[in-house]
């Protein structure tokens, strides 16, 4: 549930956020925002697959950092989940 939550923040946030950003909207430790963070990426570990559903793209404010943002199949599902939870909002 916890990488939902993550996954629910990143996409209320397009222009993306770093791991510190999701730690204080999350209330995760560091070390759990950034394992959830990596799981919705492409690749976890080297050894471990992620759900495929961000990316890190170096920030737009500082080049030092990076943000996580939705990828094309995580906008895809952020849709399905707004499309299904319109449903239940009329």
């Amino acid at each position: 549930m916890q990488q939902a939550l993550v996954f629910l923040e990143v996409c209320q946030n397009p222009e993306g956020l770093t791991v510190g950003q999701v730690k204080e909207r999350t209330g995760l430790s560091q070390s759990s925002a950034s394992r959830h963070c990596r799981g919705l990426t492409k690749q976890m570990t080297p050894s471990r697959k992620g759900l495929d559903l961000c990316s890190f793209i170096p920030s737009k404010h500082d080049l030092r950092s990076k943000v996580l943002v939705l990828n094309e199949k995580g906008k895809a599902l952020e849709r399905e989940i707004e499309s299904a939870m319109s449903k239940f909002s009329t």
